[in-house]
């Protein structure tokens, strides 16, 4: 198939090179494709293959008959890539060397199939060839029009059967189809019988308009060329294939006149369009499911009761759902007067220091981290601050990275408020429950020395046994009310830390002389190394992890209690090691849990909140703590904590 294209045009070409007539074909820019040498002949100037015909024409500087200089467009090729039809028309104009041309052509835009003008062709011969030659035999003439006639036919049949586009011509008397070419039977199935009328087609063939509706025969595009004379530019029809399938096509319907003026047939070119319609089709679709998509973002982001801000990759605000404008106070303002910046401008943390432009969780996520239940405070004009929970993370995509950040806001104002009143209760509530404690336990410590003392006469070991029963119960009950308010606060999350270096053997040591009047220190026995790194603690929150712990060993057992230490890297490792009672399998899980108490403990007095505070307040110093433990052979209790 290939090959045959080939050559069919190089026979076209031969044959439009040997043509006794001129023959010129430029593209839409003027610029010459084909030139035979009749033309350059007929012309006398060889004209340049290369050089836009508009730019030559002013170079030779060619004039009308009056004398006026003649412009391009005002040539039969001007006009013709104007879209105009120059039908046999005399033209003449005048070289620099006063020398008159006088041609006699056609010219005719070249159509590319989409309704746009792709160049256009002028087929000319010199004015006098029109006239009987006189001195010429007629018989001879009239061969060589016939040949000529035959030869301009051959050649536009060969140019038909090679364009990419479908074309039917008409003619007008009885509206008869007098030509298909092979684009049109191969490409699309228009196979008409011989001599078949445009209405008998019309009724075979399934012709719809893009809506779906059928096209009536009258408003058939190269019917109203044919009958009305109209040029019709671009008319879309759907044509069902004898396969089954439909086809799109755009086409374009011109008349064809007479030398009189009269229409005598019409043509028609087409060209598929189905593909883009496809595209065009899948793209609509897609459009409508983005914007329903965008529409359910839309109603899904207004119902969230959080607050949430969506930025580009330059910290400016894309998305603002209604619950920040309303947390913010910006319900009315349009988007593109919210940048960041003003929003987050008067944020602090919750010590209340005053956070940098680039701490904030939406920068932060611009940098690729995720930020999760940062507690943030926001100092806004007119209103009084809020506190809220601010969880941050970046907007990603495979092949660009990061485009912005989603940043969501939860209002814990409220929270924070029932938060600090639960404080101030504790805190009234412990020193309203400490105070008659110290008096009773004061009291009792001042009656138990002047019985000591003073009262050396007198059998008083029942009144001193009374007096330190008093004291003991004194101290339990002071330590479970430590117990109940730390556990509150931690559990609130307003347990402040105050860190520092801690020489933890030296540490160690000075808690055991502290609390030798409290415990039996005499049944704790130290494995300490030689040297130990410092540790990053809090000294008084350390000092209450070990009593818990030392408390738990020397309370459920009765021998031996070690104190180990190891140094790993960044960490070092306490160990408080008794052989008491043990702890079942079953019971490992829950020992670190808020009042939760082993069997063996229900024994002794106690609230269940040691092992869980202890828990808490290593986790906050950043280290963990496990158990080892075995029925009737003891537990181990491990720690860690990071070195300084």
């Amino acid at each position: 198939m290939q090959n045959n294209k080939i050559e069919h045009l190089l026979m076209l070409k031969t044959a439009m090179s040997s043509s006794a007539e001129g023959i010129i074909i430029v593209d839409c820019f003027s610029c010459p494709v084909f030139i035979n040498s009749t033309g350059h002949k007929l012309i006398r100037h060889k004209l340049s293959l290369t050089l836009p015909l508009k730019q030559q024409v002013e170079l030779l500087g060619l004039s009308h008959p009056d004398g006026y200089k003649m412009l391009f467009a005002e040539t039969p090729l001007g006009r013709a890539l104007q879209g105009k039809v120059v039908m046999d028309e005399l033209f003449s104009f005048f070289l620099p060397d006063m020398k008159e041309i006088c041609l006699h052509g056609s010219a005719n835009p070249i159509d590319d199939g989409n309704g746009k003008i792709a160049g256009a062709i002028y087929i000319f011969r010199q004015a006098g060839e029109r006239k009987t030659v006189k001195d010429g035999p007629r018989e001879k003439d009239q061969v060589q029009a016939r040949r000529t006639l035959i030869h301009q036919q051959n050649r536009l049949e060969a140019i038909l059967e090679n364009i990419p586009s479908g074309v039917i011509i008409a003619e007008a008397s009885e509206g008869l189809i007098t030509y298909v070419n092979r684009r049109s039977e191969e490409k699309y199935g228009l196979k008409p019988k011989k001599d078949a009328s445009l209405s008998k087609c019309w009724e075979e063939i399934n012709i719809l308009k893009p809506g779906g509706d059928r096209y009536l025969f009258e408003e058939l595009p190269i019917n109203r060329a044919l009958m009305c004379g109209e040029d019709v530019r671009n008319a879309e029809i759907v044509i069902e294939h004898p396969d089954g399938y439909y086809i799109n096509l755009y086409t374009n319907a011109a008349p064809i006149f007479d030398e009189k003026g009269k229409i005598i047939e019409a043509v028609m070119a087409f060209n598929d369009i189905t593909e883009f319609r496809q595209v065009e089709e899948e793209r609509r679709q897609l459009l409508e499911q983005v914007e329903r998509w965008a529409a359910e973002l839309d109603i899904a982001l207004s119902s969230i009761a959080d607050g949430l801000i969506i930025y580009n990759i330059d910290g400016r605000i894309i998305r603002m759902n209604c619950a920040a404008r309303r947390m913010f106070g910006y319900p009315d303002l349009p988007l593109e007067e919210l940048h960041g910046r003003t929003i987050m401008s008067n944020a602090y943390d919750a010590s209340g220091r005053q956070l940098e432009i680039d701490e904030l969780p939406a920068w932060r996520a611009l940098r690729g981290e995720t930020v999760c239940n940062m507690v943030m405070v926001f100092g806004l004009p007119e209103t009084s601050n809020i506190w809220v929970s601010v969880s941050a993370a970046p907007l990603c995509l495979a092949d660009r990275g990061i485009i912005g950040s989603i940043t969501t806001f939860t209002d814990i104002t409220a929270l924070h408020d029932l938060q600090q009143q639960q404080e101030d209760l504790l805190n009234a509530v412990s020193h309203d429950l400490r105070n008659p404690l110290s008096l009773i336990q004061g009291h009792a410590q001042l009656m138990k020395r002047t019985l000591q003392e003073e009262l050396k006469s007198v059998d008083t070991s029942n009144m001193l046994i009374s007096a330190s029963a008093v004291i003991n119960s004194a101290r339990r009950m002071n330590v479970m009310i430590q117990d109940l308010v730390d556990a509150a606060r931690m559990s609130a999350g307003c347990m402040a830390l105050d860190f520092g270096p801690v020489d933890i053997q030296q540490f160690i040591r000075d808690l055991l002389e502290q609390f030798s009047g409290a415990i039996d220190i005499s049944r704790i026995e130290l494995s300490l190394p030689k040297s130990l790194p410092q540790i990053m603690a809090d000294s008084s929150r350390l000092e209450r992890i070990m009593s818990n712990l030392l408390n738990n060993a020397l309370k459920y057992s009765g021998d031996k209690v070690v104190i180990e230490a190891e140094t790993y890297p960044e960490k070092v490792q306490i160990s408080v090691i008794d052989s008491g009672l043990g702890i079942t399998e079953e019971e490992m899980p829950y020992i670190f849990d808020r009042f939760y108490r082993t069997r063996a403990a229900t024994r002794t007095e106690g609230l269940g909140l040691g092992l869980y505070i202890t828990r808490k307040l290593i986790e906050a110093h950043g280290g963990e703590i496990w158990a080892e433990s075995h029925v009737d052979k003891g537990s181990t209790f491990r720690f860690t904590m990071p070195v300084y």
